[in-house]
């Protein structure tokens, strides 16, 4: 009897760690690779010595209970790095590339980087637009208000 129950105890076990791998698949996405943001890329294009590094994507997580009654959120993460200028301001914006859009991320510096507040969600359409290439970040500055450099996010 004692074996039967080490057994049944060890089978449990088991189990619950391949549903523990199942959840995590299910929750998490693959991200995107870091993109090379420069004035060239900008709409119009900008020439600026400034160049930065965005590490930005938008995987599906789990919603919150009590902010939606969705059961998947399309959730951004990441940070932006920039050298050789002073932003004023960092976002995400939804535009193919050569066109300029609207503002849906707003991120906030965090010493010398900047990163999209924790929680940060966009809607299915936005989501879709991320995996069509479709989102960008572009860097303001106090010189190109604009912006002064941007790159298209790549899934």
């Amino acid at each position: 009897m004692k074996r039967l129950s080490e057994n049944v105890r060890h089978v449990f076990r088991v189990g619950i760690g391949l549903a523990g791998l199942l959840i995590v698949g299910f929750v998490t996405t693959a991200g995107a690779d870091p993109v090379t943001l420069t004035g060239s890329q900008e709409a119009p294009p900008v020439t600026t010595a400034a160049t930065g590094v965005a590490d930005v994507s938008v995987i599906v997580t789990k919603c919150p209970a009590a902010t939606s009654s969705a059961t998947d959120c399309p959730t951004v993460v990441g940070t932006v790095s920039v050298s050789g200028a002073t932003p004023t301001a960092i976002h995400v914006h939804n535009g193919a590339p050569g066109q300029n859009g609207p503002v849906v991320v707003t991120l906030v510096r965090q010493g010398d980087a900047w990163v999209v507040p924790p929680g940060t969600t966009v809607s299915r359409d936005l989501y879709q637009a991320w995996w069509d290439g479709n989102l960008y970040v572009n860097v303001h500055t106090a010189a190109n208000p604009n912006g002064e450099i941007r790159a298209q996010l790549k899934r």
